[in-house]
């Protein structure tokens, strides 16, 4: 068979391996949905390899449904605001904090809004409060006043929320966004900092593996271990994936809390309960240090995408999870009125492909990615895609040879399905001086936003 024909094959095929059934036994009553910014899809499917403790969610993985999570954008807000509208960062004018959510797109909030549910989102980043349009539904809305409230504050804001008197009368849908694998890595000083416990529980690097790394004159990871991500002490490799693994456990940690605070309040088995990650975080592959929003390899792209349905007993599935999809999964298990460029996941058996798209990645113009299970094809400025053998391949270092005609077609198409739908230019906001300033601070400020 041709590489022509595999390619073909590998993007028009779906692989589903489950066991139960993924039909419910009745409609749910409430959602709560965890977001964990900066957390690779690895350490949630091999957490052995990262530290000596299983991971506090490790009870959850097991009767929820796993996908293979990807990313629809390499960045926390683009990220979020396709898992809350089920459409692709192009068709809502690439959302920026400096751009806002088309006013005609209906988030989930919203949508939950108008079924009279009561609605609060305990957010922990910058990146998601300058009113961009994402908090639009929520009448609850928490956002820290400087660059980032730590996870055991808003974990606590959204726990004693959820414990208020009453709270049972009626359904509600609640989204808590934890920050702790997103850098700087010394933001945890808290009255309560569990970060301790986790880094000593943590594997080292291998010494022969281990390297110094260079610091770069920007917040880019792109020329070496970034301003905002500078820590005390030396700048070795090894020393700071360990801080990334230890902050990894610190939002498990408090993600689980938040199902421990469901199962107390007797409300678990009445609740659709999702961890999802936004993105990502290279360390170090491809170029890239302890950094993300620069390109589209895996590294940056899978993500953990956890979902129990009470009553659905499915526990792993092989097939692609998109952003996009999240929304439409969850209209139709609730009942919502909407209209996406996702799949539902539960019911869905249609051949899926992941699109994840960059805006203006550094040194460089729009990048996207076409991805199945088997295959990754990635096109950057303008220039011919690149396509990868992830089976063969995985670390994405061997492209295969320039001849992929199947893959710039297979791009090609989904890139002009997409096109009829692009959105008048986004309306735009200046952003305040002190605004920029806490997007420094989480690396989210390069020339962005100039």
């Amino acid at each position: 068979m041709s590489f022509r024909q595999l390619l073909l094959l590998a993007l028009s095929s779906t692989v589903l391996s489950c066991s139960g059934s993924t039909t419910p036994s009745g409609p749910p009553r409430n959602l709560l949905i965890v977001t964990m910014d900066s957390v690779r899809a690895d350490r949630f499917e091999t957490p052995e390899k990262y530290s000596e403790l299983p991971l506090a969610l490790a009870h959850f993985q097991a009767e929820a449904l796993s996908f293979r999570g990807i990313s629809s954008a390499p960045a926390t807000l683009p990220a979020v605001a396709s898992l809350f509208t089920g459409r692709h960062s192009r068709q809502l004018g690439y959302p920026a904090p400096d751009r806002q959510l088309p006013i005609d797109v209906a988030t989930l909030a919203e949508l939950f809004e108008a079924r009279d549910y009561d609605t609060a989102a305990f957010v922990s980043s910058h990146a998601l409060a300058t009113g961009s349009g994402i908090e639009r539904g929520f009448a609850t809305f928490e956002a820290p006043d400087g660059p980032r409230t730590e996870d055991y504050e808003v974990t606590q804001a959204a726990r004693e929320w959820l414990s208020t008197e009453g709270r049972e009368e009626r359904p509600w849908f609640v989204w808590v966004h934890l920050n702790a694998g997103h850098g700087p890595y010394d933001a945890l000083e808290t009255a309560f900092n569990p970060l301790n416990f986790f880094y000593k529980a943590m594997i080292p690097s291998p010494r022969k593996l281990d390297r110094k790394l260079e610091k770069s004159k920007s917040n880019s990871g792109a020329e070496g271990l970034p301003n905002y991500q500078r820590v005390a002490g030396p700048a070795i490799s090894g020393r700071y994936r360990t801080f990334y693994d230890a902050r990894v456990r610190v939002g498990d940690w408090f993600a689980n809390e938040l199902r421990h605070s469901l199962k107390r309040s007797e409300q678990y088995d009445q609740t659709v309960f999702a961890v999802i990650g936004t993105h990502g975080e290279a360390l170090g592959e491809h170029g890239i240090e302890f950094d993300h929003g620069h390109n589209l390899f895996d590294e940056v792209l899978r993500v953990p995408f956890l979902v129990r349905v009470p009553g659905v007993s499915v526990l792993t599935s092989d097939r692609l999870a998109s952003h996009v999809d999240f929304l439409p999964t969850m209209a139709t298990l609730f009942g919502l009125e909407h209209v996406s460029s996702g799949v539902d996941l539960l019911t869905s058996s249609h051949a899926n492909l992941a699109f994840s798209e960059l805006f203006r990645p550094v040194g460089s113009g729009p990048a996207v990615s076409v991805r199945s299970a088997k295959w990754s094809v990635i096109q950057t400025d303008g220039s011919a895609p690149v396509a990868f053998d992830l089976l063969q391949d995985p670390a994405q270092q061997e492209p295969l040879p320039a001849a992929s005609t199947a893959a710039a077609d297979a791009l090609v198409e989904v890139l002009g399905a997409l096109n009829t739908e692009l959105p008048a230019q986004a309306a735009r906001t200046e952003l305040r001086s002190d605004d920029r300033a806490r997007l420094r601070a989480l690396g989210y400020v390069l020339n962005r936003f100039e």
